[in-house]
């Protein structure tokens, strides 16, 4: 049976149809919880559904059937009056407790013109404890008329408390060549499109960012090289991915109010996740060949060659190196010394990289 044509409110949204369902089901049940968290990767379109979704529970017309009035408009683009937004800016390591405080309040205003007020806190997984703890008053005890959107990268690193008091709902990733066509139909070059929606894991606002800054494309690719090639700019790999991410002009690279360590780890992690897409690649190609599309369909004669070269169990653990580097980072570690330890796990795990892996 073919799937039902997406209500008028959502059908700019790409994926994330079984969450849709379930709202739009419980909508008209009249069943809708007060509260729920949409978790899943950056990217993924978790601000965006929740935008979509605050508009439908606030505009009159029956919920996600209105083809797009001005106040649904406003909403979807988080300038309704009645849809308060806690944006988490790239790069920030904490929600303030002072803005948590702010926007906690909010909930007991009552509705301007719509049925009900709604909340939109971006990344609840970035609340501290102290801000927790002053939202978690504001969940327990909320106004009727105050519902509550909470998006998060990492469910588990929710306050228990906070999550205990939402319905939970996963957002997956969307598949590479239908990501693929909607960046085509925005006007991207189809080779870039193609590579931007295998590079972005299934995220449509990470497919974007990197369809619009070719020098992030650029970066990923650099990382690819210096892995093959065992240096970059001079240095050698993986030493050199902190020298280059400190170097970024793109994205929150010149942005004042993020702090410059979190910059060049952000640089750090990107390019550590285009090396780990290319030893995924290389080990898919050497368990089930074509089994599944590639991550790096740029680099396919390379990750052939490494799986040609390297057996599974030396790819699994070079995979694993660059895994756990790449949680290290995000755990605040000292970027050098984790991506010393990543060369000398990288090289015990039979990484040897060649001067004629140059392209």
């Amino acid at each position: 049976m073919a799937p039902s044509p997406p209500l008028p409110a959502f059908r700019d949204i790409l994926g994330h149809e079984e969450a849709i369902a379930f709202f739009v089901g419980a909508a008209r049940q009249e069943r809708l919880a007060q509260a729920y968290l949409l978790h899943g990767p950056d990217g993924v379109g978790k601000t965006a559904l929740s935008l979509r979704l605050a508009a439908a529970m606030t505009c009159p017309a029956p919920f996600g059937e209105c083809p797009g009035c001005d106040p649904c408009r406003a909403a979807a683009a988080g300038n309704h009056s009645d849809v308060v937004v806690l944006a988490a800016r790239g790069g920030q390591a904490r929600h303030k407790i002072d803005a948590v405080k702010d926007f906690a309040r909010q909930a007991y205003l009552s509705p301007e013109n719509s049925p009900c007020r709604v909340l939109v806190l971006e990344r609840a997984d970035l609340l501290g404890t102290d801000a927790a703890d002053a939202f978690l008053k504001t969940l327990e005890e909320p106004p009727a008329t105050t519902r509550f959107l909470l998006t998060a990268v990492r469910r588990g690193r929710v306050a228990p408390t906070i999550r205990s008091r939402c319905q939970c709902l996963g957002l997956g990733p969307v598949e590479p060549e239908r990501l693929a066509a909607w960046l085509s139909a925005r006007g991207g070059d189809g080779a870039r499109a193609t590579l931007a929606a295998a590079a972005a894991g299934g995220a449509p606002g990470r497919a974007l960012r990197l369809l619009e800054s070719p020098a992030i494309l650029e970066a990923r690719d650099g990382a690819i090289r210096g892995f093959l090639e065992g240096e970059s700019g001079g240095e050698p790999f993986p030493e050199c991915l902190h020298e280059a991410a400190a170097n970024d002009d793109f994205g929150g690279a010149n942005d004042p109010e993020i702090p410059k360590g979190e910059r060049s780890r952000d640089g750090i992690r990107l390019r550590l996740l285009a090396v780990l897409a290319l030893l995924r690649d290389a080990i898919a190609a050497s368990a089930a060949p074509r089994a599944c599309p590639a991550l790096a369909p740029n680099r396919a004669a390379e990750s052939s060659a490494l799986a040609s070269s390297l057996g599974i169990p030396s790819l699994r653990s070079m995979f694993d190196a660059v895994a756990d580097a790449l949680a290290e980072i995000s755990r605040n570690l000292n970027p050098r010394l984790v991506l010393d330890v990543l060369g000398d796990r990288l090289r015990a795990a039979g990484w040897r990289p060649s001067p004629q892996a140059r392209a």
